[in-house]
């Protein structure tokens, strides 16, 4: 993880072989035409690194532990008590704070322990929450697709 880099949160499919599939932001407030800057979660098609889709990109800060979002200047992604991902300011709460875990491709609360997951499975829209974790599960590994190509590790580790 580049922390401050702009990467793509692409779910890992449901081989753990990639898909495309991005974590994407919505354009309109979750309680439109109130303003609140609550703002949902979802998976959408994502069409690659030219599409340039600011809605789905996001950079790690890891001196706070936040997954920012692009789309949003001070939005954050955040574990609401119900397991439902948004994005909402940042506001220094232990739910606002996630840790990528490489290995097992897990996005987790460093607080709850809980990790991204899918509610619903692979389809447009699938709302995006945190579970438990199982080990087990594809719904839980996402990959990192960085947005610039000198941000990207090769083939010999470089």
């Amino acid at each position: 993880m580049v922390p401050g880099a702009c990467f793509y949160i692409l779910s890992a499919g449901s081989k753990g072989k990639g898909s495309n599939w991005a974590i994407g932001v919505s354009t309109e407030d979750a309680y439109a035409p109130a303003t609140t800057g609550i703002y949902n979660i979802a998976l959408e098609e994502w069409k690659g690194l030219a599409a340039k889709n600011k809605q789905q990109m996001w950079y790690f800060d890891a001196e706070q532990n936040t997954i920012n979002s692009m789309a949003r200047d001070d939005g954050v992604l955040f574990e609401g008590f119900n397991q439902n991902l948004i994005v909402y300011k940042y506001a220094h709460m232990d739910n606002q704070k996630f840790r990528y875990l490489e290995t097992f491709k897990e996005w987790e609360n460093v607080s709850t322990g809980n990790v991204f997951d899918l509610d619903a499975g692979w389809a447009e829209n699938a709302t995006v929450v945190t579970h438990e974790k199982n080990e087990m599960s594809f719904s839980q590994k996402w990959d990192i697709e960085y947005c610039e190509e000198d941000h990207r590790v090769s083939a010999d580790g470089a």
